[in-house]
């Protein structure tokens, strides 16, 4: 992409972003952004240089409630989706889109990836237990559980070669496929088996990174606090800190740059809101 394209890329996740931001505000409903959203917030006040997307998370409690009603609040050109409303999802998270944008994938990358509109991520905080041996489990149940919905996504869902639906054939024929409501409740149930605040920790169980990372206590989010990104303020844990030096170590230290991975290649073109 080239760098206006990339710029109003990212002008349309802030657009989301302060949509969902007012939406929380207005309704009491607390979230923290996460990853190298947090990151970018303190180490850049804004997004990493070779980074186009925003992530956040809420506690399991306000991530219900806000995937049940965000849709009754959110401006009409926004909409929030999840298993819940959309069929043949894959996702082991919720996604808020804007309706009036477009990203078309880089082929090379993703060669059956179906083109949508630009969207955030939102992810469920779930307490976890104390005991060791029950983290382990959870993890490990949890990872198997979301490469089957990866193969479940590839084999029921993407634009098909021969091979493909074959496959599809023989996976249907042998396997009793669960409906994608039931599979993604099934992950949910994992997800959120402790209840609230039985260890008093918190973790991002559907993010990429792994389980041990994100394992943290529940005083490092707290009620969040306002931070700095790109001109506007969005909340974060509240000890980021803590957080970030738990999640990536020495996060002030910029990473080798073979290690910054550009989301943006993955992407070809995108249409984006008209800029004001």
């Amino acid at each position: 992409m080239h760098q206006e394209q990339i710029e109003d890329l990212r002008n349309s996740l802030l657009t989301i972003m302060d949509e969902i931001h007012r939406v929380c505000e207005e309704n009491n409903i607390v979230y923290y952004i996460i990853g190298g959203t947090a990151l970018g917030a303190i180490r850049h006040h804004g997004f990493i240089p070779w980074d186009t997307d925003i992530d956040i998370a809420m506690r399991r409690e306000d991530y219900d409630r806000f995937v049940k009603e965000a849709n009754d609040y959110l401006n009409s050109d926004f909409y929030c989706a999840s298993y819940l409303n959309e069929k043949k999802w894959t996702h082991p998270h919720a996604l808020v889109f804007d309706r009036k944008t477009q990203i078309h994938w880089n082929r090379d990358y993703y060669k059956n990836k179906k083109d949508c509109p630009i969207y955030v991520d939102v992810f469920p905080l779930d307490y976890a237990p104390d005991d060791e041996e029950k983290q382990r489990q959870q993890a490990k149940q949890i990872r198997k559980k979301m490469y089957l919905q990866s193969r479940r996504e590839c084999i029921l869902y993407q634009r098909n070669n021969i091979m493909q639906v074959l496959a599809k054939e023989l996976y249907a024929a042998t396997l009793h496929i669960e409906s994608d409501y039931h599979f993604n409740m099934s992950l949910d149930s994992l997800m959120s088996q402790y209840s609230m605040g039985a260890g008093g920790k918190l973790c991002s169980m559907a993010s990429h990174y792994s389980y041990k990372k994100q394992l943290m206590s529940a005083d490092i989010y707290g009620d969040g606090k306002l931070y700095e990104f790109e001109g506007r303020y969005y909340r974060g844990p509240a000890e980021i800190e803590k957080y970030l030096r738990q999640l990536f170590g020495d996060y002030m230290q910029l990473p080798p740059a073979e290690k910054r991975t550009e989301y943006m290649d993955y992407i070809s073109d995108i249409v984006a809101r008209e800029r004001v």
